[in-house]
């Protein structure tokens, strides 16, 4: 599943180790096309970087379901901080 996008995971592994989704894993696009201002349910990456990104990333309210055999390769993990973000940004997003 290379279509030149990273994803970041929307579960915690703790979550999936309990109750895996038979849908497979929840996923949010993470695109580099960074505007002057972020609409509703962005979040920016702060720490890129040590995210594995290769360049600064802003996280897209948009949730889909793929299956764990189309992720090929792991190349990072968001910090505490920005994971926390993006949480609170699906929290208002789905009520």
């Amino acid at each position: 599943m290379r279509s030149g996008r990273d994803m970041a995971r929307a579960y915690t592994d703790e979550c999936m180790n309990t109750r895996p989704d038979p849908l497979g894993l929840w996923v949010s696009a993470i695109t580099s096309q960074i505007g002057m201002r972020q609409h509703f349910g962005e979040v920016l990456v702060r720490d890129w970087q040590g995210a594995g990104l290769i360049a600064p990333g802003l996280v897209k309210p948009i949730l889909f379901t793929a299956e764990a055999t189309l992720i090929r390769k792991h190349i990072g993990q968001m910090a505490a901080a920005d994971q926390a973000q993006v949480r609170a940004a699906l929290a208002k997003l789905v009520g």
